[in-house]
């Protein structure tokens, strides 16, 4: 029975429809339907209008929240969380995550962290220094770089792949 059905609708499916008909077949993604003359049988929602599927790029951690400048760029799938400072020009780009849960973060202006590096601190730091992150003012944190309680001088580039433990400090200009 099942079988006989199935045929008979891949026979159905598989018949052209007439030019003023009201009914006007569409195939998008394998998944058959009709617009139907009240609106389609599936409703399809862009990305954009889908709460759903977007990505929070910033959040608070419990009472953390973090701030910004009016001209910061954050990536859509960039994540800046807990208590981060981000000054004039910052740019966080795609994969990036700026996680300030357990202490301060702060990235100077015009500074860059490219995709997926991540830059956290700890709550505190086995060198007795303060286990804030704190980037200077022209900064490139380049991909895939881990920074965490560190310290770095401005106008300094961070390599690729790069690990920077708690405690290190790099100088201006380095």
């Amino acid at each position: 029975m099942l079988r006989r059905g199935a045929k008979e609708l891949v026979q159905l499916l598989r018949t052209p429809v007439k030019q003023g008909a009201q009914l006007q077949y569409v195939a998008t993604r394998n998944v058959n339907f009709y617009d139907a003359p009240n609106g389609p049988a599936v409703e399809q929602v862009k990305i954009e209008d889908e709460w759903y599927n977007r990505q929070r790029t910033e959040f608070n951690i419990l009472n953390k929240q973090p701030s910004k400048a009016d001209d910061v760029f954050i990536a859509p799938n960039a994540v800046v969380c807990g208590d981060v400072d981000l000054y004039q020009k910052v740019s966080i780009f795609f994969g990036a995550v700026v996680r300030g849960d357990l202490n301060t973060i702060r990235i100077g202006e015009n500074s860059t962290i490219l995709d997926k590096a991540v830059v956290h601190a700890a709550s505190t730091s086995p060198t007795g220094l303060n286990a804030a992150t704190i980037i200077g003012s022209n900064v490139t944190v380049e991909p895939h770089a881990v920074l965490r309680s560190c310290r770095i001088g401005d106008n300094c580039i961070v390599g690729a792949r790069s690990v920077v433990c708690e405690g290190a400090i790099m100088h201006p200009e380095s």
